[in-house]
């Protein structure tokens, strides 16, 4: 799974658009969660919290 970081430097207009909201009932947030969940377990920067958008998911 490949998930492309996102920068102020490079990406801010990407960065400063507002979120869509999550649908619980539909199962494509189940897909972020698990995204989010594989970039934190598998990244190098021992981070402590983030965004989804910061990570292209804008939920």
């Amino acid at each position: 799974m490949h998930l492309e970081r996102k920068t102020i430097e490079k990406d801010e207009t990407y960065l400063r658009q507002v979120s869509k909201p999550v649908d619980f009932k539909t199962d494509g947030w189940k897909e972020a969660i698990e995204k989010l969940d594989y970039f934190c377990k598998n990244d190098d920067l021992n981070m402590m919290a983030m965004a989804s958008i910061q990570v292209g998911i804008p939920l």
